[in-house]
């Protein structure tokens, strides 16, 4: 692991002197099992833009299914949060280039409009997530009598 660390931070520092990191519930927060974790945190690219009625997200989400995908929606912020799960035919020693992203993922995006949550509106084709948000118009105006 040592050698793992050097190569990103060019440090020579022990980082085995983590280990003896547990939470006090009891889970092992030890640096060597964060990164042992078969999950890895990924990035999640999205693309952001509108038209007159409509703000869209769009994201590349190759491997994932809508059972590990959940999209939590505010009226000014949409979180994704969901995994790619990696189907390896091949052992890794096999591999000569592996430049896949497999692992979990979160993005918060915070959105310019505020949007109608109830008519919001998600779906995953062909390896792109695709959301729809309805924008709410703050200038519509409308009369009304007193009776």
């Amino acid at each position: 692991m040592k050698n793992f660390f050097k190569k990103i931070t060019g440090s020579d520092m022990n980082y085995e002197e983590y280990d003896e990191d547990v939470l006090e519930d009891g889970e092992d927060n030890s640096l060597e099992n964060i990164l042992d974790e078969e999950e890895i945190s990924v990035d999640l690219q999205v693309d952001l833009y509108e038209d007159a009625d409509y703000l869209y997200i769009k994201g590349f989400v190759p491997g994932t299914t809508t059972d590990n995908l959940d999209i939590d929606i505010t009226r000014d912020m949409v979180t994704i949060i969901g995994s790619r799960s990696e189907f390896s035919e091949v052992s890794e020693e096999n591999y000569f280039q592996k430049e896949l992203s497999w692992g979990s993922y979160t993005r918060k995006i915070l959105l310019p409009k505020e949007i109608d949550i109830e008519e919001s509106d998600a779906k995953i084709r062909n390896g792109i997530l695709s959301i729809k948000l309805p924008k709410i118009d703050k200038d519509r105006k409308r009369k009304i009598k007193a009776r």
